[in-house]
């Protein structure tokens, strides 16, 4: 531990941030997944076919989340009190403004998917459009999941990402 005592949440050299993420990812899925929505993890493709960079922004999507679009959600993990945010009075909106929305958003226009960039702190605070995506978008048009399952996923996701915890 450091003298600031922020070592553990910040550090990039143990792979903490990336377990956090993939445990986010994992968690989304499986939500989808009992929800029937048949989603699929880090999917290749969903920019279209004309898109040869072989990027995967969505690390989980959801082909049939509307009836002509579907869905999906890039999950990142970000540290507060790195550096490299300090200075940021919103870190989370910051990070999903200049590193998801303005680099992969515009991809999105032509594809058949809708982008939604979920940012989380190690302390467990999310961007406001993760917080719409797991609260509004939490119900699914074709009435599979609900609001409740919303707030449980988003309640779930802030766990995984402050602590240990695994559903």
């Amino acid at each position: 531990m450091d003298i600031y005592g922020d070592h553990s949440v910040c550090c990039s050299k143990t792979g903490d941030r990336i377990t956090r993420h993939n445990r986010l990812r994992n968690l989304i899925f499986k939500i989808a997944d009992i929800g029937l929505l048949s989603p699929e993890m880090e999917k290749l493709g969903l920019l279209g076919e004309t898109d040869r960079s072989r990027r995967r922004p969505g690390d989980v999507s959801i082909k049939n989340w509307t009836l002509r679009r579907g869905l999906a959600i890039d999950v990142a993990v970000i540290c507060p009190v790195a550096p490299s945010h300090l200075n940021t009075p919103d870190p989370c909106e910051s990070y999903a403004l200049h590193q998801k929305t303005e680099r992969y958003a515009p991809a999105f226009v032509h594809s058949d998917y809708d982008f939604a960039p979920v940012v989380f702190e190690t302390s467990g605070a999310v961007n406001k459009e993760g917080d719409q995506t797991f609260k509004e978008r939490g119900t699914h048009p074709h009435g599979v999941c609900s609001p409740l399952l919303g707030a449980f996923l988003l309640l779930c996701s802030r766990l995984c990402c402050a602590t240990d915890f695994e559903p």
